[in-house]
């Protein structure tokens, strides 16, 4: 792995990249799974991983946000089922388990 995508663990995280705060969170989780860990360095290591994922979350954002702005012109254009090509089979399942309802032929 090129050396600008390695990070030190207690590094700022606002200058991390997405992959350096990736790379360093699965190592926090690795550790963590390992179980050998004293319970402060496990707490603060959990600490780290919840900051790493909100800096992820916060860098998809934004990368969502100029995609968005060079795609569709500056304006967002919400997703809405109607949108799709494949429509939902009549008396499928859902997600959630419920049915969706059949519909009368007209």
């Amino acid at each position: 792995m090129s050396s600008e995508h390695t990070s030190t663990p207690g590094q700022d995280i606002a200058h991390l990249s997405y992959e350096q705060a990736i790379e360093e969170l699965d190592a926090l989780i690795a550790k963590l799974e390992r179980g050998s860990v004293p319970l402060n360095d496990a707490i603060a290591a959990y600490e780290r991983g919840a900051q790493l994922i909100a800096h992820c979350n916060a860098l998809l954002e934004a990368t969502e946000q100029k995609i968005t702005a060079l795609t569709s012109g500056g304006t967002e254009v919400p997703f809405t089922p109607e949108q799709t090509d494949h429509p939902v089979q009549q008396g499928a399942v859902s997600d959630n388990g419920t049915l969706f309802p059949e519909r009368d032929e007209e």
